[in-house]
C-alpha cells in the first residue's frame, strides 16, 4: 500500500506494511518531497496513492477546492482520504493566524453524489463520505486520540454526532467542538 502524508512536518506517519511518502512545504527531517501545497499540480502521478492523510493541514491552504481536486487526482479509485480539520467553533481555529478557513460537518457533502440538495457542478471530483465525526478533542487520521473528555463520558459527543445538523445550527456556539474528522472514498468514473 502506498500512503501520502500531506503536511507531515517532522512526524511522518509510520504505517505497517506501507510505503509512506511525506510531503511538506518545508525541508524538515522526515519530509521526502518538498513542495508548496498551494501550487498545482502536486509532483505526484495520477492514481499514485491508496491512502492520503491530511492531519490538520487543509485549513492552512489557500484554495480548498483545488486541493480536494488534487487529492482526487492522485488517489486511486476507491482509495481513502483521511482528513482532520478544526471545527468552525474551535478556539484552535481562531488562535492560529495561519488558519485560512474552518469547516463544518457538511463541508464535504458538496463532493458526495449521495448527498441531496448539493450543487455538484462546480467540480468533477467525487467522494463517498464514509465517516464524519465532530470531536471535542483532537481526532487524528492516524488513529491517535487525546484521552477521553467529559463530552464523550457524558454521551454528549454521541448525541452531537447522531444529530450533527441540529448541533451545528442550534448548539455549536454554546458547546464548541474542537475537531472534525472525515474519511472520504475516492470515486472515479
Amino acid at each position: 500500500m502506498k500512503v501520502l502524508d500531506v503536511g507531515c512536518g517532522e512526524r511522518k506517519k509510520e504505517i505497517e506494511d506501507a510505503d509512506v511518502v511525506g510531503v511538506d512545504s518545508i525541508a524538515l527531517p522526515g519530509v521526502d518531497v518538498v513542495h508548496d501545497l498551494d501550487r498545482f499540480p502536486w509532483p505526484f502521478n495520477d492514481d499514485e496513492f491508496d491512502l492520503v492523510i491530511m492531519d490538520d493541514v487543509l485549513e492552512h491552504l489557500s484554495d480548498t477546492l483545488k486541493v480536494i481536486e488534487e487529492l482526487h487526482r492522485i488517489t486511486r479509485d476507491h482509495g481513502l482520504i483521511k482528513i482532520s480539520v478544526p471545527h468552525y467553533t474551535s478556539d484552535n481555529y481562531y488562535t492560529d493566524i495561519t488558519h485560512k478557513r474552518a469547516f463544518t460537518s457538511r463541508s464535504f457533502d458538496f463532493f458526495d453524489p449521495g448527498c441531496a440538495g448539493v450543487h455538484q457542478y462546480y467540480s468533477k471530483a467525487r467522494f463517498r463520505i464514509r465517516e464524519k465525526v465532530i470531536g471535542f478533542s483532537e481526532i487524528m487520521p492516524s488513529g491517535r486520540k487525546h484521552p477521553p473528555n467529559i463530552h464523550k463520558l457524558l454521551g454528549i459527543q454521541y448525541l452531537v454526532n447522531r444529530f450533527q445538523r441540529i448541533y451545528e445550527k442550534f448548539f455549536a456556539f454554546i458547546m464548541p467542538a474542537t475537531e472534525l474528522y472525515f474519511e472520504l472514498e475516492v470515486l472515479k468514473e
